[in-house]
């Protein structure tokens, strides 16, 4: 049975081939008037696998990337979070971050590459004025963050790794580990209640053909 985005796909083919041959009088009357293709599906996640990770693990070879990888990749934290986050925003001693004005808890690998990525700031702009953590050549004498491309060009885009699929691999497995609770995620990650439970219906989904799997194994 199709569902999702495959059907939303296959409705859309059908009624365009009819249309088309409507169209051409090979047939008068067009069956797919009556089918609607509904809103557009977001896309179905899976999780990421293995040389993903590994290739964004090996690409991350300065203090700044290791940085935004960690950002993405365990705490779930969005591009313009990323951009966005501010000194003031990082607490190194007392192991806290505010990501999107939500307080987390410091994980250890990210305290690591925020303590590099700052002592890599203050060697190269050690008098600048901007009060964001990344910086840029163009952004070091100013106080805005590094632009949308200052993220979309870094080498892990050059790998066909997006920030994007690491923050929702995170969350995919947070909802996969803990179990689908939509609320759980709205919590940790602060994400929107509708987006929350898309991510639980899909981990719900993975675990019910995990299971089902196993279960023909079985048999």
């Amino acid at each position: 049975m199709l569902r999702g985005r495959r059907l939303s796909n296959a409705v859309t083919a059908l009624k365009s081939l009819f249309r088309f041959v409507t169209k051409h009088r090979r047939i008068f009357t067009n069956p797919t008037t009556q089918l609607h293709p509904g809103a557009h599906p977001y896309l179905e996640r899976l999780p990421l696998d293995e040389v993903t990770l590994k290739t964004a693990a090996s690409a991350a070879v300065t203090a700044v990337l290791r940085l935004i990888v960690t950002l993405a990749a365990i705490h779930a934290a969005r591009p313009q979070a990323i951009r966005q986050l501010a000194l003031d925003d990082v607490d190194l001693p007392n192991r806290r971050i505010i990501l999107d004005g939500l307080a987390r808890p410091l994980y250890e690998l990210t305290h690591d590459a925020l303590r590099d990525c700052l002592a890599e700031r203050r060697q190269r702009w050690p008098h600048t004025a901007n009060p964001h953590v990344l910086l840029s050549r163009l952004t070091a004498g100013g106080v805005e963050p590094v632009s949308t491309y200052y993220l979309k060009q870094h080498p892990l885009v050059r790998h066909h790794v997006r920030l994007d699929d690491l923050r929702a691999d995170r969350v995919l497995e947070e909802a996969l580990s803990r179990g689908p609770d939509a609320l759980h995620l709205a919590v940790v990650f602060g994400i929107e209640e509708s987006t929350a439970i898309r991510y639980a219906e899909q981990a719900r989904q993975l675990i019910s053909e995990d299971h089902d799997e196993n279960d023909n194994k079985i048999n």
